[in-house]
């Protein structure tokens, strides 16, 4: 499956710039122009920024709740 990310603001760690990103298989194939005619899926991403390969580090996975601690957090083994 091909989808295509359209005209959002792309964020690197190093700059920022219009294009879209065309998806293969779950993989970021390229970023450029592309025609939408030529993929399966197209998600408008107009007015908003793309992180490439983000990932949200913010979690709770060693905080205790009522006393407790999650069966799943970095410190298991």
């Amino acid at each position: 499956m091909r989808s295509l990310v359209k005209g959002g603001q792309i964020v690197t760690a190093v700059q920022t710039y219009f294009a879209d990103v065309l998806i293969e298989d779950e993989r970021i194939a390229a970023t450029g122009f592309f025609d939408p005619q030529s993929v399966d899926r197209v998600i408008d991403a107009t007015g908003k920024l793309v992180l490439l390969g983000g990932v949200d580090p913010h979690t709770r996975l060693d905080a205790r709740s009522r006393g407790q601690r999650p069966r799943t957090t970095f410190l298991d083994s």
